[in-house]
């Protein structure tokens, strides 16, 4: 799912590339594994086929998380009085 977040970037017009900060990290809770189990464990797994969905969904919610960032920035005024103008005061 991580590696569909460049996807999600593409779709606003940006990308990830060396050096421009972006980041995708993802964290899943969805196999546990007993660290003292005493037997062989086994997983289930969707089959490929039934993943497609699954990936439009994260691409999407990249892309909807881009947007709302884009929409909801307010302005600020940093360093040296240097002001930075939210997308959200010309709408």
């Amino acid at each position: 799912m991580a590696r569909r977040s460049a996807v999600g970037l593409a779709r606003t017009g940006s990308y990830i590339g060396d050096g421009f900060g972006d980041i995708a990290l993802a964290f899943s809770t969805a196999q546990r594994v007993s660290h003292f189990a005493k037997e062989a464990e086994s997983f289930s797994f969707l089959p490929d086929s039934q993943l497609d969905p699954v990936f439009e969904a994260g691409t999407e919610t990249i892309e909807e998380a881009v947007l709302s960032a884009l929409v909801h920035a307010e302005t600020l005024t940093g360093f040296q009085g240097r002001r930075v103008y939210g997308l959200g005061d010309f709408l």
